[in-house]
């Protein structure tokens, strides 16, 4: 027996963007995930992104995905406006650098949109020649990132939803190969799709899944200490300048006991009067965001409050002001 025709790999990455919040233990919200499909083919034997068959393994595997519940994103609407969308033979760094950095929301090219996992997908796929037929074979292979924060989300490897795909004899040329994988690739995307869909479900709680209702990883209660992330929780960055070690006590109170979905918190670096923290909490960036702001009108303070993507920061102007009594905790 002999094997013919080169390696063919298909790649597909596909980003994760959490963009709804969730509310307290009192009012869970779904757990909503938008997804962005993109095709890496930097390996030289792989179908490159313009290639029928990638298209084909992109469009069934957003198919699946979109059926299971997940917000999909089409890359090339995502990215016309900041990247060339008809480049081809892309290595991992620029699919990691585009999802976190180059997304728009389509027709708003000044609109950033957070994109915070990635999942690169390669499809190996061989032919073998028998005296009487040729068998191909195909294997897949992947990984999630958390492209905001770096966290390894998992990784699995499945075969061919048929196990191989029997071609005639004559079946031995690059053409013939890719037209007959081709044929499987609906199957294949969607078998893609679903394990997509478990390692998602798995770390965020899936669609319409509430952190710690029973999808998922169990939810500890607050100060638990727990450091790694749980259904539904996200890494925010938060950078805390112009405040004394007293003033930055008093406003993290409001960071532990009082903002929602707080799970953990640790004090990476305080140097004079700027403190960084990474913070872990089921709250939305929306809420995050608005509950910072209000934290400082209760404290009397004047200041501002910034982000980017995971990233916050919060500085106090330099004037006086008179701190206002503090709300129901219940609120925030």
């Amino acid at each position: 027996m002999a094997v013919f025709g080169r390696r063919f790999g298909v790649a597909v990455a596909a980003a994760v963007s959490v963009l709804a919040g969730f509310l307290p233990a009192s009012g869970f919200a779904q757990n909503r995930t938008t997804l962005l499909i993109m095709a890496e083919d930097g390996d030289a034997d792989s179908l490159a992104r313009n290639n029928r068959i990638t298209r084909r393994v992109i469009d069934a595997l957003m198919e699946q995905m979109n059926q299971t519940g997940f917000d999909v994103f089409d890359e090339t609407a995502v990215t016309m406006d900041t990247t060339d969308t008809k480049r081809i033979r892309r290595p991992d760094a620029e699919l990691i650098d585009t999802a976190k950095n180059n997304a728009r929301f389509p027709g708003q090219p000044n609109r950033p949109l957070t994109i915070r996992a990635v999942a690169t997908v390669e499809i190996f796929a061989s032919v073998e020649k028998k005296s009487y037929t040729n068998v191909a074979r195909v294997r897949v292979t992947g990984r999630m990132l958390d492209v905001q924060s770096g966290r390894f989300l998992g990784n699995y490897e499945m075969t061919d939803p048929a196990g191989q795909i029997r071609l005639p004899p004559s079946c031995e040329n690059k053409e013939c190969l890719l037209e007959s994988i081709g044929d499987n690739a609906k199957d294949l995307g969607q078998a893609v799709g679903h394990e997509l869909a478990r390692l998602l479900q798995f770390d965020r709680g899936g669609p319409g899944v509430a952190a710690g209702s029973g999808g998922g990883r169990p939810v500890p209660a607050a100060h638990s200490g727990a450091k790694q992330p749980v259904a539904g929780e996200e890494i925010y960055s938060l950078r805390f300048e112009n405040l004394t070690d007293k003033e930055m006590a008093q406003l993290e109170v409001y960071l532990v006991d009082y903002f929602s979905g707080y799970r953990n918190h640790n004090a990476d670096k305080n140097v004079g009067m700027t403190h960084t923290y990474t913070y872990w909490s089921t709250i939305s960036g929306a809420k995050l965001q608005r509950n910072l702001v209000r934290s400082l009108d209760e404290l009397g303070w004047e200041g501002t409050v910034t982000n980017a993507a995971n990233s916050y920061t919060v500085r106090k102007l330099a004037l006086r002001g008179i701190a206002k009594a503090k709300s129901d905790p219940a609120g925030w």
